[in-house]
Formats: structure tokens, C-alpha cells, sequence
């Protein structure tokens, strides 16, 4: 083959991914541009990236790890000189670009996961899908530490497949690099060396598909990067992760466990349930959250996947020609195992599973996706053929796979475009008050984070409408402002009764509303002025009268 032909064969190889990549960053530039208000889990990261300069101290006091924090703290102090770097303005720009850039990283990632397991085809079908993917892309276009984590995740498997597969044992050393760099952005980023040691022990008891001699070595090389890349954040913060929620309710679970209670079952859903009060108190209890949490992890990933869903079956059907490599399917399917193992995990010591936290999901799973894509496709152009619409399934092949592909992205990319934050458009609105009508010794008590982060004051965040009375009851002699987020079904006199106080006169001073899913979210500020200074100013005037 020619220097020509290996050029051209280089660009084409190249050009869907390019296409992919900018497909991508537009749909970020415009949810960016859309979505002014960034995820709550993202003022703490800016908060964290605001610690640095103390790195001992931040690593030690914060649950969350540093390694999106700390790229969000060398982006701003990169382009300080762009712009006002006092600004909260230029520190959630700043998050985003690095999620942004992070978020085109598991495109690339994505796609050389897929061409190393099934070609080149499926690999551009893949990341073509997952630029318009909605759950990817809007993640990438906020300030949260996902598309990092997913970034470096999927780096590592990549190497990690590539290296079971014979590729060259070096790549054991990048995969366990990967995989640190990762747990340096989320605890579950050790994942990847988790289950390529698994897999590499089990190999050397049984050596099915390495030499013993071969996964001894990559064991090592595996080990020894991810230790070197991860160590030195356990010995700064002298933990491994500060990321189990909830703790005391592992005790409890563990101790209820041995203790059945005769007690009839609660009426509640288990999802309900271990809101209120944390784990059950029966060994029924603790088999219902079980159900509960595998029930919520099938819901999340049957609403994530979405129009996925066909192509990955169709990938998985009986006598399919589509098939991984032995090795390689089996570290996909740990690597999935093991995450929906941590999920579970987090159910039961969190309460809840999130959409975004089946990305590691999503991303292993996009190989299957191309290639049951491209088999569906070559399927459908076989049944057209038989039906006589066509000539040939090779002639008709590019028809149906531009339909199948052109049909994912109309599917998705709508809900990828879409304002993943708009209910909180009033607390903009309010910190923008707050920050124009706040007196110098005014207090603040509220029970939205957003307006005391963009209006870049201090003041006191309450959980419950009820807590503001309290909080009033301890601020007798200052000016108080009240925010109160709240929906539709709350009526305003419930919220006005919920902080009245004796020592404040209270009034409305600022109301923002929209509209979002049907329902009215709003936000009132309310100014409390203490009566001991009304009393004051009243006998100043009556003296100077």
C-alpha cells in the first residue's frame, strides 16, 4: 500500500470521530449557554477548588476527592488573566471548560474501547451516538467531576482490553495509571485495576487464556502504577475515601441482620422507607431495600438507555456473528458487574442512585451498542432484499444504517439540547437581589444554596421551612433577609407562618417564578427587621418631637 493510500485510510479512519467531537462540543456550548445554574453537587467542587492553596487541610476535611477540583483550580488561575478571577462567575466557567474538554475525552475513549473490541464501523457509530447521548452531554456541559472520572474509566479499560488481548504489556502500566488518575476524581475509579487483578489472579491459578509468566508481569505493572498514580492522595488526606454516606446505618444494617423482629412490615415503599429512617429494623426490611435497590438500578438504566436499547439486544441475540474477544468480554463484564454491585452499595447507604451514575455503564456498554447498530442494519437490509424493495443487502446496507443512525439521533438529541436546571433560574434572580439590596450587617438564612453562592455571601442554609424560626430566634438585633425556594402546592401564608418570629416584623420584598414540568417554582425573599430597633427609631422620633 502506498504513503497515499495510508493517509487517505488515516482520514477516513479519523473523519467520523472528528465529526463526533464537534457535534459534541456544540451541543455543550449550547447547554452551557442554556443552563446559567450549574448542579448543587457543583458548588462544592468550586468550594473545594477554592481550598487548594491548603491541599493537606482540603484533601483531609472534604469528602469528595480532588482531582476535578484541583483541574478546575489550574483552569482558573490559567485564564485569571481573561478575566476577573474574584468573580463565582469565572470559577463555574472554569468547572465547565474542564468538564467539557473531559467530556470530549470519553468520546475519544469510547471510540478506541470499540475499535479495539469490533472495528473501526461500530466504533464511529459509537461515538456518534454517544456525542448526542443526553445524560453524556449534559454532564459535560456542567460543573461535575462525571465526565472526568467516565474519561479515565474508559481509558483504562481501553488499555486494560488491549493488553488481555496481547497488544503489549505496557499497556497493564497505562491502564493502572488510568485507573488511578480516575480514583483521584472518584473512589470508584479503581475499578479498573480492582478487576484487572481479579482477573489477572485468576489467570494465574488457572492460566485459561495468558501464560502464568504473563499475567505474573501485568499483575505487577498493573499494581504498581495504580499505587504510584493514587498513593500520594492517600497519604496527603491519610484515608482512601470519605465517600460511604451514611455510615452508621452499615452498623445497623449488619446488627439488624441477626435480629429478627416479628413486627409487621411498614406500608411505605423500601425506597420511602430508608429515606425516613435510614435501613429497616428486619431481616424482611433489609431483603425489601435489597429489591428496592436493584428495582431503582433497572429503572435508571431502562430510562438512561432509552433508544440504546434495541441495537444492544440486538447485539446480544443467540447466533449473532457479533462476539467479543474472551478476555476482553470478560473485564466489560466485571468492570459492569462491579458498578452495579457500587450502586447497590450506594442505595443502601445513600437512599438513592442517580442517572448520571451509570455513565460507567453506559460507556462499557457502547461497543455493544455500535455493533448491534451495524448488525441491525445489515439485518434489515437482508429482509428488504428478500422482500424484493432492493437488489442486494450489500447495495441496501448504507440505507438502513443511515436510517437507524439518523433515527437514534432524532430520538436523543432533543433531550440533550434540553435546560437541565431551569427550575432554579429563580435563585438566580434572587442572589442577583441579594447581591444589589444586601446591607453590609444584614444575615441571610435560606433554604436554596444557589443564592448565597452566585451573590458570593455568607449566610445560614436550613433544611426544613420550620428550621427558619429557630435560626430568627438567635438574630434579635440584626436585619435578617429570608429566601424561601418553594413549588406550587405550598402556599405562601404556610411559609410566611413557617419564620415568624417575635423579635422581627416581616415583609415581602422580592418574588421569582417559573414554570417547569408543570409546576410553579419560586423564590420570595423576605426582609425581617428587628422590633428592638423599631422600638429604638420609634422613641428617637417621639424625643424629637
Amino acid at each position: 500500500m502506498t504513503a497515499n493510500a495510508i493517509s487517505s485510510n488515516s482520514r477516513r479512519r479519523f473523519l467520523w470521530l472528528s465529526v463526533a467531537l464537534s457535534v459534541a462540543a456544540l451541543i455543550q456550548i449550547f447547554d452551557a449557554w442554556r443552563s446559567p445554574v450549574i448542579a448543587r453537587d457543583g458548588m462544592r467542587f468550586i468550594a473545594i477548588a477554592q481550598e487548594l492553596h491548603r491541599p493537606r487541610e482540603a484533601f483531609a476535611y472534604f469528602t469528595q476527592h480532588p482531582g476535578y477540583p484541583a483541574c478546575i483550580c489550574i483552569v482558573h488561575r490559567a485564564l485569571g488573566h481573561l478575566s476577573d478571577g474574584a468573580t463565582v462567575g469565572s470559577w463555574v466557567w472554569a468547572a465547565r471548560l474542564v468538564s467539557g474538554v473531559f467530556g470530549l475525552g470519553c468520546i475519544v475513549a469510547v471510540w478506541l474501547l470499540t475499535r479495539g473490541l469490533v472495528g473501526d464501523l461500530a466504533a464511529n457509530l459509537a461515538a456518534l451516538i454517544f456525542a448526542v447521548l443526553p445524560i453524556a452531554r449534559l454532564n459535560a456541559a456542567d460543573a461535575l467531576s462525571d465526565s472526568g472520572h467516565l474519561c479515565f474509566y474508559l481509558l483504562g479499560a481501553w488499555f486494560l482490553c488491549d493488553a488481555v488481548n496481547g497488544r503489549g504489556t505496557w499497556r497493564y502500566f497505562a491502564a493502572g495509571c488510568c485507573s488511578g488518575l480516575a480514583y483521584w476524581i472518584r473512589p470508584e475509579g479503581w475499578s479498573v485495576a480492582l478487576v484487572g487483578g481479579l482477573f489477572l489472579g485468576f489467570e494465574l491459578c488457572r492460566s485459561t487464556l495468558l501464560s502464568r509468566r504473563q499475567a505474573w508481569r501485568g499483575l505487577v505493572l498493573l499494581m504498581t502504577a495504580t499505587a504510584i498514580v493514587s498513593g500520594p492522595y492517600v497519604l496527603l488526606s491519610g484515608k482512601i475515601t470519605d465517600k460511604v454516606r451514611r455510615k452508621e446505618n452499615l452498623v445497623k444494617f449488619s446488627r439488624h441482620l441477626k435480629q429478627a423482629d416479628a413486627k409487621s412490615p411498614s406500608k411505605e415503599t423500601p425506597s420511602a422507607h430508608i429515606e425516613q429512617t435510614g435501613l429497616p429494623l428486619t431481616l424482611g426490611g433489609a431483603a425489601s431495600v435489597l429489591a428496592a435497590a436493584l428495582a431503582q438500578l433497572f429503572k435508571n438504566i431502562l430510562e438512561t438507555y432509552q433508544a440504546l436499547l434495541l441495537p444492544a439486544c440486538w447485539a446480544l441475540l443467540p447466533n449473532n456473528k457479533f462476539r467479543f474477544p474472551a478476555g476482553p468480554a470478560r473485564v466489560i463484564w466485571g468492570l459492569a458487574t462491579l458498578h452495579m454491585l457500587l450502586l447497590v452499595g450506594l442505595f443502601i447507604t445513600g437512599g438513592y442512585i442517580s442517572e448520571r451514575h451509570l455513565l460507567p455503564i453506559l460507556g462499557l456498554s457502547m461497543p455493544v451498542v455500535g455493533a448491534g447498530l451495524l448488525r441491525l442494519a445489515v439485518d434489515f437490509a437482508i429482509i428488504i432484499t428478500l422482500l424484493g424493495k432492493i437488489g442486494t443487502a450489500r447495495r441496501g446496507r448504507p440505507w438502513t444504517l443511515a436510517f437507524f443512525l439518523a433515527l437514534m439521533i432524532v430520538t436523543l438529541l432533543p433531550q440533550a439540547l434540553r435546560n437541565s436546571h431551569a427550575q432554579f433560574v429563580p435563585d438566580l434572580a434572587a442572589a442577583e437581589w441579594i447581591r444589589q439590596h444586601k446591607r453590609p450587617l444584614d444575615k441571610v438564612i435560606t433554604n436554596t444554596p444557589y443564592p448565597l453562592f452566585y451573590a458570593e455571601t455568607s449566610g445560614k442554609c436550613v433544611k426544613q421551612n420550620e428550621d427558619f424560626g429557630r435560626e430568627l430566634a438567635g438574630l434579635a438585633n440584626h436585619r435578617v433577609l429570608v429566601i424561601v425556594q418553594r413549588k406550587q402546592k405550598q402556599p405562601p401564608v404556610a411559609t410566611a407562618i413557617a419564620f415568624d418570629s417575635d423579635n422581627h416584623t416581616t415583609a415581602l420584598e422580592f418574588v421569582a417564578q417559573c414554570k417547569f414540568r408543570s409546576k410553579t417554582h419560586e423564590v420570595l425573599v423576605y426582609a425581617c427587621e428587628p422590633r428592638i430597633a423599631q422600638t429604638a427609631d420609634n422613641a428617637q422620633r417621639r424625643i424629637q418631637r
